[in-house]
């Protein structure tokens, strides 16, 4: 195994808080990624009483070096960022407030840092966003779903809210997952209670044109360019596989695969082309991460290969010859980063780190990939291609 080239290492904050996401333009000429807290124990952090704080959004540049920044006193603070592939724009979202109790979403211009979008509309965490990857429109996930379209004028203040449908009124649900299509108009979502949408915006309004119950907790999805097909990651192990035509004409997934000896899957990723995806899962204290071949009727599992902790995210290069991964639970216990190509069980190289590890993004490029810890700190790993 090789070293891990760390091209550079940057902290936002002297605080001790999170980077629970980061967000990479195609090339990586552009990171985002916002500081993030939850009191899960105060043992843990001694020198934090509560969720309050100045928390922020950061946008840096292919060295590291900080373009932008946007703070605010507030409650808990990012959860999620995202860029466009050009990086003409960046969006956060997370908790703002606790009194009263407000999520937000903000949208930026990627040059400036001038927030185009300031949306606190919601009583609850906004958990996830994405761009669709024309920058038509950023779609945004908690307790409903957010779409902020993108016309001649501007991504819209006001979002086009799509509630969810009460499938279990005995708890409440949300978005864990997301994926969005390159136009913006037809959004997949997982949620906590294991229902998977499909909403189509095309029209103007949001239409949920497909629905399946999947019995577990959905926690990642991820889409094909074009949006003809997404994948499901669950709580039960299972990788659900939804080709868009006849999901929306049956209601049911085209196949499922059950990534082996896991016992939840928390993470997957797709290629731009849709027929190779990834997915992470947990073994008891560690983990797996399997390479998935996709067929239109059928899905086969390439290779697995093991991580030292319980796997959190994995992400992979537009044409799926790169992979990565990141690991570790619970806060307060080491995790590490992965790099494996697509063809081959044994990692490239893992970087070890002192805290568990939520987020790492390859560029769609594969020329870098881009990281996050418990432990406060961003790292950027490149050359990973040359061209």
């Amino acid at each position: 195994m090789s070293d891990a080239p760390l091209s550079w290492q940057y902290r936002p904050t002297t605080q001790s808080y999170y980077i629970n996401s980061v967000a990479t333009s195609a090339r990586a000429e552009r990171v985002v990624t916002g500081t993030f807290f939850h009191s899960y124990s105060e043992a843990r952090r001694p020198t934090l009483s509560d969720s309050t704080g100045r928390f922020g959004t950061y946008l840096l540049g292919g060295q590291g070096d900080l373009i932008w920044k946007d703070e605010f006193d507030g409650y808990e603070g990012v959860y999620w960022v995202a860029i466009t592939p050009a990086a003409d724009f960046v969006a956060s979202c997370g908790w703002y407030s606790n009194s009263p109790y407000q999520g937000f979403v903000f949208i930026y211009d990627g040059s400036s840092g001038e927030r185009l979008v300031s949306f606190t509309g919601t009583s609850s965490r906004v958990s996830i966003c994405a761009f669709a990857p024309s920058g038509g429109a950023l779609v945004a996930g908690g307790a409903q779903v957010f779409s902020f379209r993108r016309g001649s004028g501007g991504f819209d203040s006001t979002p086009l809210i799509v509630p969810l449908p009460v499938i279990d009124p005995t708890r409440a649900d949300a978005v864990q997952g997301l994926a969005v299509d390159v136009t913006g108009s037809l959004i997949a979502v997982g949620t906590v209670q294991g229902n998977i949408f499909l909403i189509d915006t095309s029209q103007g309004s949001g239409n949920i044109v497909a629905q399946f119950h999947c019995g577990a907790s959905v926690h990642s999805l991820a889409m094909d360019w074009v949006g003809s097909s997404f994948i499901a990651g669950a709580s039960g192990g299972q990788v659900y596989y939804f080709n868009v035509a006849q999901f929306r004409a049956s209601g049911q997934p085209t196949w499922t695969q059950t990534l082996p000896n896991a016992a939840s899957v928390y993470g997957v990723a797709m290629n731009m082309d849709g027929n190779l995806a990834s997915a992470v899962g947990n073994v008891d204290s560690a983990g797996v991460l399997g390479v998935l071949a996709i067929g239109a009727t059928s899905g086969q599992w390439n290779w697995t290969a093991a991580t030292l902790h319980n796997p959190n995210s994995t992400s992979m290069s537009g044409d799926g010859g790169l992979i990565t991964v990141a690991d570790g639970h619970p806060d307060g216990t080491p995790g590490a980063f992965y790099l494996f190509n697509a063809d081959n069980p044994t990692a490239l190289w893992r970087y070890d780190t002192d805290n568990m590890s939520w987020p790492m993004q390859i560029s769609s490029s594969g020329n870098a990939a881009v990281a996050g810890s418990d432990n406060g700190n961003v790292y950027c790993f490149a050359p990973l291609r040359v061209f």
